[in-house]
């Protein structure tokens, strides 16, 4: 029996060996190829043409959903999992539309990896339970995905984490936001560490470049 060729694409060599000895000890699975960076899975894809390619998001030089939309482009037939520990509805909006064929978490199992790799390998698209939990749709059962999740916002916001956004835009600062929206500053530093999380930044530039990707801004408040 043919074994399913498999690329792992992760910049940490712990899991990237660890997942590599777990799949290997399949009999219908092999581990063909590693890549630390989304530009190296690139190469190396186009070396070795593995079947699948485990594909983290947050990697080096070319993150993951990017190395996706290239990849896609110049070899369509290769069937791309993401395996990620992010979660939030942006990331996997932003994989969902780059074309992967699944999308796992890295606090899953290993089982839940080497069903998505023979799921794929069948036509078919594996989806983390709780990445439909989070979009509030059925992604397994779903005869186009593109179409289902149109009406899907990016982003889960409040309308008070919406008002704290916009005027972050502005670069407002934390007294001044305070001020404007009538807050105390540990209720409005919780709001932002809510927001952080939701958006998936990690301080104010963050932040920032988010707004100004979705044209969020206070004058539309």
């Amino acid at each position: 029996m043919e074994k399913i060729k498999i690329v792992i694409a992760d910049d940490h060599l712990i899991l990237r060996d660890g997942l590599k000895a777990a799949l290997n000890f399949m009999p219908d699975l092999e581990v063909i190829g590693e890549a630390g960076d989304g530009v190296e899975v690139i190469e190396i894809s186009k070396k070795l043409v593995p079947d699948v390619i485990l594909m983290d998001i947050s990697m080096p030089r070319l993150d993951g959903i990017s190395a996706t939309k290239e990849l896609k482009k110049i070899l369509p037939k290769i069937k791309i999992i993401i395996l990620t520990m992010h979660d939030n509805r942006q990331f996997i909006l932003d994989a969902l539309y780059s074309g992967v064929d699944g999308f796992l978490l890295k606090m899953g199992q290993i089982s839940d990896v080497q069903n998505a790799v023979k799921l794929v390998m069948q036509g078919k698209k594996y989806f983390d339970k709780n990445i439909s939990k989070q979009l509030g749709i059925d992604l397994e059962n779903c005869d186009d995905i593109e179409d289902a999740i149109k009406g899907v916002k990016p982003f889960d916001l409040s309308n008070r984490e919406m008002e704290i956004l916009k005027c972050i835009s502005f670069g407002m600062s934390t007294r001044a936001i305070s001020k404007k929206l009538s807050l105390s500053y540990h209720t409005l530093t919780n709001h932002r560490k809510s927001i952080c999380v939701k958006v998936g930044a990690n301080n104010t530039a963050d932040l920032i470049l988010f707004c100004l990707k979705h044209k969020i801004s206070i004058e539309k408040h």
